[in-house]
């Protein structure tokens, strides 16, 4: 399978300062292959990879030269590196082998082929819990970022720009983007509330944004590969029915509606979300019937239903 990695060297001597652009680089990459052959850098490498590891990175490859000594490379095994590559240099053929599994028997493989493997196999691990990834930076950024304007900021430029192109789209799953409708649903602004002048506290209020909400289902739509997953999902039919009878623009009602009939003609008794969707449509008609001054007895039939 052939695989497209973006690869950034990252200078060591800003790393060891902390500098911020580097570090931020090196702690939030998907993968880093580290070599720590170099008894002086070596604990730096360590120290920066236990970090990646504290945030949840941990799909690196550590590279050591055998001459780097049998004492530093036991050390390292000591640590239980997920991906630890032992290698050598061969001067005479110019070729650098892996000597990470000694064998008798058999010839060793090429370091750039063990590489290749090891990047693939992270690679595919990555990908898998990607989704899981975003939906924790957005728990974490929910509580971290006060600012609604900020927050909506974060969630379209790193979450939503990121898994509607091309190279992400097939990890926007259905987990994923019933998160991300719930993140601006639920969307909190804070009311302060001044006592004689003073600032005594602040109070939660949810701001839902039907807009976005909208908005992340027509991306959606516009994908085969996410749209395929996500349209038989009934919390998806649900919330995009219920983002547009919330939003009210003209035609979203009688929108919303025809989303719902499939779900409404399921069985009460099905399932739960039929019963959600047979309430929402309830709730649409009183709506439209309290909208017309009370004169659209069609609507207000049907919501009694």
């Amino acid at each position: 399978m052939h695989r497209e990695y973006h690869c950034e060297f990252v200078d060591f001597n800003k790393l060891d300062f902390q500098e911020h652009e580097t570090l931020n680089k090196f702690l939030t990459a998907d993968i880093v292959l580290m070599d720590v052959s170099n008894p002086q850098k070596r604990p730096v490498f360590m120290y920066h990879k236990g970090n990646r590891e504290s945030i949840g990175y941990t799909e690196d490859i550590v590279l050591i030269q055998t001459n780097a000594g049998n004492d530093a490379i036991q050390d390292l095994k000591a640590c239980k590196i997920k991906r630890l590559v032992v290698y050598l240099y061969d001067e005479a053929q110019q070729v650098f082998y892996d000597l990470t599994s000694p064998s008798l028997f058999q010839r060793f493989p090429l370091l750039k082929n063990t590489l290749k493997t090891s990047l693939e196999a992270a690679s595919a691990i990555i990908k898998k819990g990607l989704s899981d990834r975003y939906i924790a930076r957005m728990t974490a950024s929910r509580y971290e970022i006060n600012d609604t304007a900020l927050y909506k900021e974060f969630l379209w430029n790193k979450i939503c720009n990121k898994i509607f192109t091309n190279k992400e789209q097939e990890y926007a799953t259905p987990a994923l983007i019933l998160n991300l409708l719930y993140a601006f649903r639920d969307i909190q602004v804070r009311k302060i509330v001044d006592v004689n002048g003073i600032t005594m506290f602040s109070i939660p209020m949810l701001s839902q944004d039907y807009e976005s909400m909208i908005k992340v289902i027509e991306k959606c739509k516009q994908s085969d590969v996410i749209w395929k997953k996500l349209a038989p999902n009934p919390m998806i039919v649900y919330l995009t029915a219920f983002a547009y009878s919330r939003r009210n623009a003209e035609g979203d009602r009688d929108r919303a509606l025809q989303i719902l009939e499939k779900p409404t003609t399921t069985r009460k008794t099905e399932n739960e979300q039929s019963n959600d969707a047979i309430c929402l449509c309830g709730r649409i008609y009183k709506d439209k019937f309290t909208e017309s001054n009370f004169e659209d007895k069609e609507s207000l039939a049907k919501s009694i239903e």
